[in-house]
């Protein structure tokens, strides 16, 4: 912050170009809105999430420019090599410094396949939402209850912009949730007992869905040929590993992951995972196959990756949402 504004009063003291001098002003004024902005972030429960910081890196870059801009500006003046070649040196070795330090997402899984299935499940869920409010009427707050969405399930914020869009006020009483979107949308166990919950429900959690909720809408990128397939791979696979076809290194597992290994020597050891249980055994196989612990016939180990890929799709992009009854 000392820096930049250094450099900012460099540039209004010393001759110097009205674009340089315009940069080097901007450089404290959108330092100063990206701390407020990025104070205002809440922790999530993992603690801090780069993610929700990403954003920081282009106001970065232009508040460096900024000052070096005027350093470079002020060095010329005091050596023999002409103003140009030194503004453009630096400018150059800045770019070069920021480059390497620019955000980036690596995504192990996940295909353009299936980001169109999102989209298309996205689109249908908000459509149906939208007609629903619209019969139903809903004019008072409610719970957004994601206690029965999976993990990584990408489809709260389409029914939140919804709900934004038709006017309906709501609000969460997860401490996750309200760590997460902030705490005017936080409720207590007081507020929330008294008003009616709108729940988002995705893959086999809807086989628990209570029979008195009302249904406001519901879209599946799943098929029933995905459905066979899924059910085929299981038994496959599942198979090949309590029949030792699949071997596991145990001791790398363990290292890594814990007693979460312990949902694979239960298989080995003869038991089979009930119909709930296989997502999760898929997610640790999943785990240890990226960390090369898991050995077998190519085939199998081939298998294991749309065995993956079609569990992933029956957790995740089957989502209904229901309410409570008035």
């Amino acid at each position: 912050g000392a820096v930049t504004l250094g450099a900012a009063a460099l540039a209004v003291l010393r001759p110097s170009t009205h674009a340089r001098t315009t940069l080097a002003l901007w450089g404290p004024v959108l330092l100063a809105i990206a701390w407020w902005a990025a104070s205002t972030i809440p922790f999530t429960s993992f603690g801090l999430a780069p993610q929700n910081y990403h954003w920081i890196w282009p106001i970065g870059a232009f508040v460096t420019i900024s000052i070096t801009s005027s350093l470079a500006e002020a060095v010329s003046t005091h050596v023999a090599v002409p103003r140009h070649v030194v503004v453009s040196v630096v400018a150059a070795g800045t770019v070069l410094a920021m480059v390497p330090n620019m955000p980036t997402m690596v995504r192990e899984r996940g295909t353009s396949a299936e980001e169109d299935a999102m989209v298309g499940v996205a689109g249908e869920l908000r459509s149906e939402l939208a007609d629903s409010l619209v019969q139903l009427g809903l004019d008072e707050p409610v719970v957004f209850d994601r206690s029965q969405e999976r993990t990584f399930s990408r489809y709260a914020y389409v029914v939140m912009a919804e709900l934004q869009r038709q006017g309906v006020a709501f609000g969460f009483d997860r401490e996750i949730d309200g760590e997460r979107f902030g705490d005017r949308r936080r409720l207590d166990a007081e507020q929330a007992s008294g008003m009616r919950r709108l729940y988002l429900v995705t893959g086999t959690n809807l086989d628990l869905v209570d029979d008195d909720l009302v249904q406001l809408a519901t879209a599946s990128a799943v098929t029933p040929a995905d459905d066979a397939r899924r059910i085929e791979l299981d038994r496959r696979l599942v198979g090949a590993l309590a029949d030792g076809q699949l071997i596991v290194d145990m001791g790398g597992a363990f290292e890594i992951f814990g007693e979460r290994v312990d949902r694979v020597v239960a298989v080995v050891d003869g038991q089979r995972p009930g119909r709930r249980g296989v997502y999760e055994l898929v997610r640790i196989m999943s785990g240890l196959q990226n960390y090369d612990l898991l050995g077998g016939p190519q085939e199998l180990l081939d298998a294991i990756d749309e065995w993956i890929v079609l569990h992933r799709a029956n957790e995740l992009d089957r989502v209904a949402i229901f309410v409570d009854p008035a």
